[in-house]
């Protein structure tokens, strides 16, 4: 084949090419008015459709985490009403336990008081104790009912004093 005859190949080729071409065009052409709105409405009803339910998913999404995030609230308002009616027994008990020990430091000096009156007592008197048995035997008795009540406010002074250090 010559060249010529490769050019008019070539040249019918593109010819019959220009003729589909053509043909194409005027077939869309020809396309009805609402066919071709349809091909340009499409993509954009499709893609509207997406993001809206990508959009009413993501609402949805948030709403249910907002609906925990409120329970959890709820919950932690509990916890704390709860935590400051404990914290108020906790400080009227603590009140209580401050004014018992007061009183029974109170009652504690008197006690000390009494002791070292008796004592004061015992020394001035230490000849006439001695021959008068019975007045002696008072006296001891007396020391013997301070001392044990002594004993017992001590007691309950380290009891209240351990009670305050755990509250």
């Amino acid at each position: 084949m010559s060249e010529r005859e490769l050019s008019l190949q070539a040249g019918e080729a593109v010819a019959e090419e220009i003729l589909l071409r053509r043909e194409e065009i005027e077939a869309k052409k020809k396309r009805p008015l609402w066919f071709k709105f349809l091909l340009g409405i499409v993509p954009w009803v499709v893609s509207l459709a997406l993001w809206g339910t990508v959009a009413a998913y993501g609402y949805q999404l948030m709403q249910n985490v907002l609906s925990s995030y409120e329970a959890e609230l709820a919950a932690l308002k509990a916890q704390n009403e709860a935590l400051e009616v404990r914290i108020d027994a906790v400080n009227t008990s603590i009140r209580e336990q401050n004014d018992r020990l007061s009183t029974l430091s109170g009652d504690f000096e008197k006690i000390k008081e009494e002791m070292v009156a008796v004592q004061k007592e015992l020394t001035a008197t230490g000849g006439a104790i001695q021959k008068t048995d019975a007045s002696r035997q008072a006296l001891i008795q007396q020391i013997n009912t301070l001392a044990s009540k002594l004993d017992q406010l001590s007691v309950q002074i380290k009891k209240l004093e351990d009670a305050a250090r755990m509250y």
